[in-house]
């Protein structure tokens, strides 16, 4: 399995992103099934929905997106993960991630992910997941 981070999957979506090209040459690789199944957690859609609809100012292109990433698999939220991401949070070094990142290591731990696409620098290393780049 690939856990996909809304930094993938914005890039992905909006042209305008420096990270687009490596986006769509990853998602290449992705959609031929090289890591599995892709994964992504509640949080994730949030954050995507949030920065798309921000950035892009594009409510249609947003929906759809939405409507799309909800076909995929879904980590949900349940009390053992919002502990283990409330730990993570709040025993993390600098330099900190957010809520978000900490809920998608968790995410990640308890269901044994191993791969990770993002082009967050920090949730990258602080994962200690496979960075697909």
């Amino acid at each position: 399995m690939i856990f996909l981070d809304a930094s993938f999957i914005v890039a992905y979506i909006n042209a305008n992103d420096q990270n687009h090209e490596r986006a769509l040459k990853i998602a290449k690789d992705i959609d031929s099934g090289m890591y599995g199944p892709q994964v992504l957690s509640e949080y994730i859609l949030d954050e995507v929905m949030t920065v798309l609809l921000a950035r892009m100012k594009n409510y249609e292109l947003t929906v759809s997106t939405g409507k799309t990433l909800r076909k995929y698999i879904f980590i949900k939220s349940n009390e053992t993960l919002l502990e283990k991401t409330w730990q993570i949070f709040f025993t993390q070094k600098k330099p900190y991630i957010s809520f978000t990142d900490c809920n998608t290591i968790g995410a990640c731990e308890s269901e044994r992910i191993t791969k990770l696409a993002t082009f967050d620098d920090r949730l990258g290393k602080k994962s200690g997941l496979a960075i697909i780049d």
